[in-house]
């Protein structure tokens, strides 16, 4: 069970962390484009 949560939290924050960067990216990507509007 221990072993488990651990792995579901561990799991959890890579998701949060995949979230933020691929978000990042997207704005990072559309930030010219919105400039040239």
């Amino acid at each position: 069970m221990r072993f488990f949560d651990r792995d579901l939290v561990l799991s959890k924050e890579l998701f949060k962390i995949t979230i933020i960067i691929v978000r990042n990216a997207g704005y990072f990507k559309d930030f010219p484009f919105n400039r040239k509007k």
